[in-house]
């Protein structure tokens, strides 16, 4: 992503928008540690949902920092969002 002096996204459209190769991505260390899931066959556990779990939690907690209102579920519709802005209001 690019900003200007201001702060402002200059690219925000996805033509515009240059995604990292490998070249590009720092260097990471990816470890994987094994925790065995209690309901799953042997103690197995799917590795594809530990992509998806993080994701959740990081948008609520960035919109509890952006409007100050804490939500516990998802999704965070537009009519949930104004209701809970109408209700920090009063």
């Amino acid at each position: 992503m690019d900003f200007d002096s201001e702060g402002r996204l200059t690219n925000p459209h996805f033509f515009k928008y240059h995604l990292p190769t490998y070249k590009e991505a720092p260097e990471m260390d990816i470890d994987f540690v094994e925790t065995p899931d209690s309901i799953g066959p042997f103690g197995a556990r799917g590795i594809g949902e530990h992509s998806v779990i993080g994701p959740a939690p990081a948008i609520l907690n960035a919109i509890y920092d952006a409007v100050g209102v804490e939500f516990c579920e998802i999704p965070v519709t537009p009519e949930i969002m104004k209701k809970a802005l109408e209700n920090k209001a009063r």
